[in-house]
């Protein structure tokens, strides 16, 4: 796209850049964050524990009904 200018961000004034007053996140350049990875982390082991939990409450549910 080319370097980019020092223009005006709306309500920001001049000097200001896009860029600088929206950065883009490391997964949006194509990076990746250890933060996110970590985030992702946790969220699959909290979905596991709740789909182990479901199960055990399903199993409890069938066992009453026989």
């Amino acid at each position: 796209m080319g370097p980019e200018h020092s223009g005006r961000v709306r309500t920001q004034g001049f000097g200001v850049t896009p860029t600088r007053y929206f950065p883009q996140s490391e997964s949006e350049e194509g990076g990746g964050s250890g933060s996110n990875f970590g985030h992702i982390a946790s969220l699959r082991e909290e979905f596991r524990s709740f789909c182990d939990n479901q199960m055990r409450e399903f199993d409890s549910f069938c066992d009453e009904m026989r």
